[in-house]
């Protein structure tokens, strides 16, 4: 087998384990709650006696937990922290993607404060088509 090939095929399956992802997330009961509901009660989260999530513990959380770009997956990682009332919520988009339907993904969920420390809750998982393969904006809706 080339060289080449190996590279198209490990692609191909990044590619395909990273929709199996998103379809797996963007199906899950769990996940029909808006942001902020799911995976996490209001009395587990308790920001108001911890430091606020910085951008660097977001980022860190989020490849320990979700994992970040390879060459063969997408070309550009980029993980915000923003407010809601007293929740803090972490972004993750994946951009560029290595795939011929879906031009982005994206994970978002609520981040806890529990016990000394930060966790992820479950997330939220959509995505968006490549030109002419479907909705161009984030949507759990599949890109043809």
């Amino acid at each position: 087998m080339k060289n080449g090939s190996i590279k198209q095929a490990v692609a191909v399956i990044l590619a395909l384990v990273i929709l199996a992802g998103i379809y797996y997330f963007s199906r899950s009961d769990d996940l029909t709650a808006p942001v902020g509901q799911n995976a996490v009660s209001s009395d587990q989260v308790s920001n108001e006696s911890s430091s606020p999530l910085t951008q660097q513990e977001a980022e860190e959380l989020v490849l320990n937990e979700w994992g970040g770009c390879t060459p063969d997956s997408c070309g550009s990682f980029n993980v915000t922290v923003s407010s809601a009332g007293n929740q803090t919520i972490v972004t993750a988009i994946y951009g560029q993607m290595r795939d011929d339907s879906i031009s982005a993904a994206k994970n978002e969920t609520v981040a806890v404060y529990k016990d000394g420390s930060w966790t992820l809750g479950e997330p939220k998982g959509t995505f968006s088509c490549q030109k002419g393969r479907g909705h161009e904006d984030f949507s759990d809706v599949p890109c043809i």
